[in-house]
């Protein structure tokens, strides 16, 4: 993080040339550290290593973003080909929304815009993920907060990988490009749907579904409203909650099944990672994933798992990734509940409360206790957010 943090400061220019360099420096610091057990040589490794992920990341910005025009946000109408890389979904607006893998977008002149990038992109009609696109769309910049306290477009989509909004004129659809685990996640949806159409509620429905699938789009303004200023709104993101649940699942449909533990375990790392594709890579998923999949891979090995590296892992990956999420909301808040969750409850959970009657303490006291010892320690640390 102070890696990151140093090479925003940074000019990114200088340090082109020698990426590579630094990197594979970064790497030998960590193989050395690795067989020393050196904290500070493996301090510096990481600090260098998040110099270099910063860098080169604004250097690619910076390149691509002084090929374009600078003179307004919205690029000339040109034809573009594309994949999608989620399934378009209902904004309420009559637009759909998703994600798609832009291969070329050509100005109405010729001129080439955009190669191999990601962009969050507008339809007039729904897609599904994995469809070839061809078309004619208008190429957004991403714009960045013009008052103070105001919403930045511009940091949201660099902390997403995202390079622009694509508005969408007219669209081809071409074949989709079907994988079995698309085949499975289609099979998945439609059962979902099925479930779903069994609440007859609209606001339920559209409370469970944001719930299981991170569809969330369906919620009434009325409903977001009311979580938000309950300060619930948390209950209904996916996380390391979903993936308990899911885990649990599999444990208990193997509880008669006469198989060694290491199958379950197996079978419970695919799933997660299956789940990840299914509702795509959510911060607060892919965190506790991570997280989960190294703890549970340590039993595999019949190693201790330490919930704290393993955070820590996921922390690191994710930032090789989007190195920029180190300042997203997002990002702070999930790995900041995470944390205080495993520093701070432990120490909170060995206060107790007694009333002085055994009954009322072990089905009141105690449980409502515990709830609010949770709490409390993930809101340590995540209050100082908050605030800021």
């Amino acid at each position: 993080m102070l890696g990151i943090a140093t090479g925003c400061l940074l000019p990114p220019a200088p340090f082109l040339s020698f990426y590579h360099s630094i990197f594979i420096a970064a790497m030998v610091l960590l193989i050395v550290a690795g067989i020393f057990f050196s904290h500070p040589v493996r301090f510096g490794s990481f600090f260098i290593l998040g110099i270099v992920c910063i860098l080169q990341t604004e250097a690619r910005e910076t390149a691509f973003y002084a090929a374009l025009p600078q003179d307004g946000a919205i690029l000339d109408k040109g034809c573009f080909g594309a994949q999608a890389l989620t399934g378009a979904v209902a904004t309420g607006k009559g637009h759909y929304a998703g994600v798609v893998h832009i291969d070329t977008l050509r100005a109405g002149d010729g001129r080439l815009i955009v190669v191999n990038k990601d962009a969050k992109a507008l339809f007039c009609s729904k897609v599904q993920a994995g469809m070839r696109i061809t078309g004619t769309a208008l190429f957004l910049l991403p714009q960045a907060c013009r008052n103070p306290g105001g919403f930045n477009e511009f940091a949201l989509m660099r902390a997403n990988r995202l390079w622009g909004t694509l508005m969408v004129d007219s669209l081809a659809t071409g074949a989709l490009e079907i994988t079995i685990l698309d085949k499975i996640n289609t099979a998945v949806r439609k059962a979902e749907a099925a479930a779903l159409d069994c609440v007859k509620n609209n606001e339920y429905r559209a409370i469970l579904q944001a719930s299981v699938s991170g569809e969330n789009t369906l919620l009434s303004a009325p409903t977001r409203t009311l979580l938000i200023n309950a300060g619930i709104y948390h209950l209904i993101a996916i996380s390391g909650f979903n993936l308990a649940v899911l885990i649990g699942f599999v444990f208990a449909i193997f509880l008669p099944v006469p198989v060694g533990r290491n199958v379950k375990v197996i079978v419970s790392i695919a799933l997660v990672w299956w789940y990840v594709s299914f509702t795509g890579p959510i911060p607060s998923l892919v965190r506790a994933a991570i997280m989960t999949t190294i703890m549970l891979a340590a039993t595999l090995f019949q190693r201790k798992n330490y919930a704290l590296n393993a955070l820590g892992i996921a922390g690191i990956l994710w930032l090789c990734f989007a190195p920029l999420s180190l300042f997203n909301p997002s990002y702070q808040l999930s790995f900041a509940a995470t944390f205080g969750l495993i520093a701070f409850y432990p120490v909170i959970g060995k206060w107790s409360l007694s009333s002085k009657c055994a009954p009322v303490d072990r089905f009141v006291v105690t449980p409502l206790w515990a709830a609010l010892t949770v709490s409390l320690a993930a809101f340590i640390l995540t209050a100082p957010i908050l605030v800021y």
